[in-house]
């Protein structure tokens, strides 16, 4: 027999389903943001700042159709600053037909020389031409004649003395999935096509990605959990996503500290 508790939960998962598949965009939007700033109010104080705020969360009875939302991070320390941006990271599936679609822009600051030394940054340069090779042979052996994949670096800036001050990178990859080698099946394949373009200095990173997903994958089906599911439970509070959430919130904090050079973490606040 199942306890009480359980079946509460079910009981509430269900309403909140109900109440996402047919609350108005305004009314899901809202309630999203105020699970969010809750989750986050452990993580703003004099030298954090943290924000996600959702802009779109459009659902039907069976999937996520489109999401829309902003990152903004800021931690302050004894060595600086450290922040993340992501102006706005899309997802889409079309109801009509199509491929879903993910589309977002990052950007992550930080004193690169706080962390890591010049000579370390040095070495990324040969590292990165290794990588971007081996990728592209690792790629293309996976997929065969099936794939087609350009990874390249896209700029170096090296100052008088040979120390690296800049890299650029981009990577692109596609799967026509009519054409797998036999040992590896469609409904297998989440990742249809992606593009990423990155470029690196001593003062951080920007990314920019555009992803295509095979709508034929097992975790498109109906039946699977999804995002869909997933903001169901966001807004039911279910026990075991707060705790991972908790759990990366505080392995971010974490990693600002380090780089910023604060003495102890915002995780020992929460319990």
């Amino acid at each position: 027999m199942k306890s009480s508790a359980l079946v509460l939960a079910q009981v509430l998962l269900l309403g909140f389903s109900a109440a996402l598949s047919f609350a108005g965009e305004a009314d899901r939007v809202a309630a999203l943001n105020a699970e969010i700033v809750t989750l986050l109010a452990p993580y703003n104080n004099p030298v954090t700042s943290a924000k996600i705020v959702f802009s779109k969360v459009t659902v039907n009875e069976s999937r996520a159709v489109e999401l829309a939302f902003s990152v903004s991070l800021h931690k302050k320390g004894t060595k600086g600053e450290a922040s993340l941006e992501i102006p706005e990271l899309r997802y889409h599936f079309p109801e009509a037909g199509g491929e879903p679609e993910l589309v977002g822009k990052l950007a992550l600051k930080f004193d690169v020389l706080s962390v890591v030394t010049q000579e370390q940054v040095n070495e990324m340069g040969p590292s990165a031409d290794r990588w971007v090779k081996e990728f592209a042979d690792e790629y293309a052996r996976k997929y065969k004649g099936a794939a087609r994949v350009d990874a390249r670096i896209t700029h170096k800036e090296v100052d008088d003395k040979g120390n690296l001050k800049a890299l650029g990178l981009a990577l692109e990859g596609e799967i026509d999935l009519a054409k797998l080698p036999p040992d590896r099946k469609p409904e297998d394949e989440v990742l249809r096509a992606i593009k990423i373009e990155a470029s690196g200095d001593l003062k951080g990173v920007d990314l920019t990605l555009a992803a295509i997903f095979n709508p034929n994958a097992e975790q498109f089906k109906k039946d699977g959990e999804g995002l869909k599911e997933l903001l169901e439970k966001l807004l039911a509070r279910d026990p075991k996503l707060m705790k991972d959430i908790v759990k990366y919130a505080e392995q971010i904090d974490q990693w600002a500290i380090y780089v910023v050079g604060g003495e102890r973490g915002l995780g020992s606040l929460i319990k």
